[in-house]
């Protein structure tokens, strides 16, 4: 896959919009939480073939979000600190996995996690490198990784290139964002993503397929911050345009978004 950030991932943000990116989400935190998808399992086996993970490791999961990827590790019995900015999506995740005592929520940026340093084993983010300042988040991460410490970007994204659901797709997305042409990139390569590691990383993929109805749909495509949500004056087209988007391609009643989990490991 030539492009990492395609349109079906969250909007690559420029670094002078960092500020900005930290509080894009705040008013689509439910359909974030419900129609987003989470993390394959594999992942965990991975990071322990790859000696990132044993019974005693110390995670910073940063721009945990509303906590999809912290909870394959908190549930699998990890101590771990869960970094974000956005009040919202921290509060999501303090509902999800608050009552783990190994879980830990964080006020702090990928810039500024505030843990201390030479705390941590490994650090893992999901789905937010993307909206980082990558030279900033380079320092800190830096500053709090043990010697010999791990890290792990993953991201979920569609595997339908060329699909006349992609084609499809992508249409619908230049008819109805609200600021995509000014918020993302889609031209970030895999090269782009290894020189943040100190020599490459190596990538491993993982299906990771996502089925939804309507609803589903619906609830998937406004979870993208550059959507209109119920409350914008376009909501009522675009909802009519996912219905006869997802009449031309469901089958069944479903809706499959293929997706494939991308991870990048290595150190820094």
């Amino acid at each position: 896959m030539s492009t990492v950030f395609s349109l079906y991932n969250q909007a690559f943000i420029l670094p002078d919009m960092t500020n900005n990116a930290k509080n894009r989400f705040s008013d689509r935190v439910t359909q974030y939480v419900k129609y987003r998808p989470g993390y394959p399992s594999d992942i965990l086996e991975l990071l322990k073939t790859r000696g990132s993970l044993n019974a005693n490791t110390v995670i910073a999961d940063v721009g945990s979000g509303t906590g999809k990827l912290s909870e394959l590790f908190v549930k699998a019995g990890y101590n771990l600190f869960a970094v974000e900015p956005n009040d919202a999506m921290r509060g999501a995740a303090e509902q999800l996995l608050g009552d783990n005592a190994n879980f830990t929520s964080v006020s702090g940026s990928a810039e500024t996690t505030t843990l201390e340093t030479g705390s941590i084993d490994l650090i893992t983010v999901g789905q937010a490198f993307h909206w980082f300042d990558p030279e900033s988040a380079r320092r800190e991460f830096r500053r709090i990784v043990k010697p010999g410490g791990a890290v792990m970007l993953a991201w979920n994204s569609w595997d339908e290139a060329g699909s006349a659901l992609e084609q499809d797709y992508k249409q619908l997305v230049k008819t109805f964002a609200l600021d995509y042409e000014q918020t993302s990139r889609t031209n970030v390569s895999d090269d782009d993503v290894q020189a943040f590691f100190a020599s490459g990383s190596s990538v491993t993929q993982f299906d990771n397929p996502q089925l939804l109805d309507l609803i589903g749909l619906i609830g998937r495509v406004t979870s993208s911050s550059y959507m209109p949500t119920p409350a914008h004056p376009g909501y009522p087209q675009l909802e009519k345009a996912l219905g006869a988007f997802f009449d031309r391609h469901a089958v069944a009643g479903q809706l499959a978004f293929n997706y494939v989990c991308k991870v990048y490991t290595g150190q820094l």
